[in-house]
């Protein structure tokens, strides 16, 4: 049975471009018990600030009037090989239609994830990531790697 995970020790940090979505962002995850919880409106803003001490990284795919996700992903994933970032917007889904390329751009420049804007799914993707780590058997370069087996135990 997996034990409830303990968010307070974990370090956040939000690129996006809608305050909205930024204080919905940090609304939840404070509900989620995440004590340390930043957040950037520009890449610019997010690159000045970003370094290895973050666990958690949550970033708008399309951010009006600067570059798009996959550059900042690059430059975070050299900063930080072991930071789970995460790459969320409400533009993978338009009309029913998955975008898959863009979600695929994201990935290829070292987002663990892609994912529509929706915090119910983002909260099951970090509570699945963070349980991995809790039990110390998650390996960023192989992440199917993991033996489902001692979470049982």
């Amino acid at each position: 049975m997996i034990n409830e995970i303990d968010y307070t020790s974990k370090k956040v940090i939000i690129l996006d471009d809608t305050e909205l979505w930024l204080d919905t962002m940090k609304i939840w995850l404070r509900k989620l018990g995440y004590k340390h919880i930043d957040y950037c409106s520009t890449s610019k803003q997010f690159l000045d600030v970003f370094d290895k001490s973050y666990d958690v990284v949550v970033i708008d795919y399309f951010l009006e009037g600067d570059i798009e996700a996959p550059q900042v992903i690059k430059k975070a994933r050299k900063i930080n090989k072991d930071a789970f970032i995460l790459c969320a917007s409400g533009l993978f889904t338009k009309q029913g239609n998955v975008n898959f390329e863009k979600m695929t751009l994201a990935l290829s420049a070292g987002a663990n994830r892609a994912v529509s804007k929706d915090v119910d799914a983002i909260q099951d993707i970090l509570d699945s990531h963070m349980s991995l780590r809790e039990h110390n058997d998650f390996n960023i370069e192989d992440p199917f790697s993991f033996d489902f087996q001692k979470l049982s135990t």
